[in-house]
């Protein structure tokens, strides 16, 4: 379902995105910002769901994405979107012919729909590798096949490490990362 080419290796923008985040996240440290961390418990309530059609679905209960997460200036989309990134290195990682995942995000309890995206193993592999891994977080994926419910698999993922300067950084580019 996602093995065109040209969305093996993500568009021109995508890069020129990552070309920025590569460097931010080698200047920052250089400059001494600090890289504490915004929060200590980046967990946000939100149900993930995986279809026998190879979709995802990131299902959030908040009316209102672009209020402030963590008590920070990332916004609970940002977040989102890092948490869609990450669900699909990790995939991509364990299934290696893969080339990516279709996620489908919705807000207000499933009720509103944002956007569909297309995340390729190579996007996400470069932002994994410019942000870097911070803690594991436990993930849960439920499941269903052909309308029937299967067993939820829980996943141990490491989280984008979103901190500092990075912050800014990663904000441009959920800015830019559009539905599709």
């Amino acid at each position: 379902m996602f093995n065109k080419p040209e969305t093996r290796s993500g568009s021109i923008k995508a890069k020129i995105n990552l070309l920025i985040v590569f460097a931010m996240g080698a200047i920052v440290p250089l400059a001494g910002f600090s890289q504490k961390t915004v929060a200590q418990n980046t967990e946000l309530p939100m149900t993930i769901h995986w279809s026998d059609n190879e979709v995802f679905f990131l299902d959030v209960p908040n009316k209102d994405v672009s209020r402030p997460a963590y008590g920070g200036k990332l916004k609970l989309y940002d977040a989102h979107v890092a948490k869609m990134f990450e669900v699909t290195q990790h995939l991509c990682q364990k299934e290696p012919k893969r080339t990516g995942y279709y996620w489908i995000y919705e807000k207000n309890g499933g009720r509103t729909r944002i956007g569909e995206f297309r995340i390729s193993c190579d996007l996400a592999n470069d932002v994994a590798i410019a942000y870097g891994a911070g803690k594991s977080e436990s993930t849960t994926v439920e499941c269903s096949r052909g309308g029937r419910a299967c067993p939820s698999k829980t996943y141990s993922i490491p989280i984008l490490n979103i901190t500092g300067g990075k912050v800014k950084s990663w904000m441009q580019f959920t800015s830019r990362f559009k539905p599709v």
